[in-house]
């Protein structure tokens, strides 16, 4: 019983998690969301890696919706510090690989910031062969995405629908 129970715990993302995913949503086309997702986790100080990931993310939705252009890099700036910084703490988790995956094929090429791409999406692709993640809400979410990202070729979709990765 013990050993399901912690089984239970680690895979299910806890409802903080939830929260920061649904707020990362709205805020893309959301302003105001974005403002109030941002507001949330600027001030954390949290050990979680994970935590730290939404943080960054939370600086980017920001930049997103501002005009200044330098007060969209300096968001930009440290919303990338946060993200990396969640990657370096956690190389392995498929969701801060995923966000950054994620944030490098929508930015311009211009920010500089896409070499890791290729390798994320490995990574992903890999992710999306195992259907039994544990985590059906994050799982849905990447799968989404990749069908729609112009960084993933017609053969990977296909692949990724057919689910023979």
């Amino acid at each position: 019983m013990k050993t399901l129970l912690i089984l239970y715990l680690l895979l299910v993302p806890d409802k903080e998690i939830l929260l920061y995913r649904q707020l990362l949503h709205q805020s893309e086309s959301n302003a105001t969301v974005a403002k109030t997702f941002y507001e949330r986790l600027k001030n954390s100080r949290t050990e979680k890696p994970l935590v730290g990931g939404y943080k960054g993310m939370s600086a980017f939705m920001m930049s997103k919706h501002l005009s200044n252009p330098l007060t969209k890099l300096t968001y930009f700036k440290t919303g990338k510090n946060n993200l990396e910084a969640a990657i370096k703490a956690d190389p392995a988790s498929i969701e801060l690989l995923y966000l950054r995956f994620s944030v490098q094929c929508n930015l311009p090429a211009f920010l500089n910031y896409n070499s890791n791409i290729d390798q994320d999406k490995k990574k992903i692709l890999a992710f999306l062969k195992n259907k039994n993640s544990g985590d059906e809400d994050l799982y849905e979410r990447i799968y989404s995405f990749m069908l729609t990202a112009k960084q993933v070729s017609v053969s990977e979709k296909k692949a990724i629908t057919t689910n023979k990765l």
